[in-house]
């Protein structure tokens, strides 16, 4: 599976699960966004205190199970709020778009929040769990996650590539939504 992985920290720009390496600087291969490692860290630490009130990567090692607990409730939260917002887009990701107007800055929250949701799920959360069920539950908020990131990033680019003036611009934003989709679609079957 995909996520047998390290510690990631979150794109700056769409949230997805960077491995990123203290001191470099690394491409994202989702938004194709140019990354430094402070500013990673810096993005990590501010969704950990948005979505998990936590103020400092220190206390993130060792945790009491009335943390793990509350930590569980505000991924679930967060997931449930995330799923209702992305209803609205839902039906947009395969649909022509040219009559057809999105909210970018909506949907590119929604990408930034699906992609950090699905890091912390991750780094914070199925760390600690034990319970095969609990487990399992939470591993499916963390891959509807990063299948909602990356939905809503080809919907993105897709919208960009249609309101784009420039055709070199516009092939560029048409090849991010092809990869972002070939994404999604890998990921999505070896899921099933």
């Amino acid at each position: 599976m995909i996520f047998n992985r390290n510690f990631h920290l979150p794109c700056k720009r769409c949230g997805s699960a960077l491995p990123i390496v203290r001191g470099s600087t690394f491409e994202c291969p989702y938004c194709y966004t140019l990354n430094f490692y402070m500013e990673t860290v810096y993005s990590y630490k501010n969704y950990l205190s948005e979505i998990l009130d936590i103020t400092s990567l220190k206390n993130t090692k060792k945790v009491n199970s009335e943390e793990i607990h509350r930590r569980k409730a505000l991924v679930e939260k967060a997931f449930s709020e995330l799923n209702l917002d992305f209803k609205e887009y839902r039906h947009l990701i395969l649909t022509k778009l040219d009559d057809i107007e999105i909210n970018s800055t909506k949907v590119f929250k929604l990408i930034r929040v699906a992609g950090n949701l699905e890091n912390l799920t991750e780094n914070e959360i199925l760390i600690h769990l034990k319970d095969p069920e609990i487990r399992k539950r939470f591993q499916k908020i963390r891959d509807n996650s990063y299948i909602i990131n990356k939905s809503l990033l080809a919907l993105y680019f897709s919208y960009l590539a249609k309101k784009s003036t420039n055709l070199s611009m516009c092939n560029k934003y048409y090849s991010y939504t092809e990869k972002n989709f070939q994404k999604f679609k890998k990921f999505y079957f070896s899921v099933e």
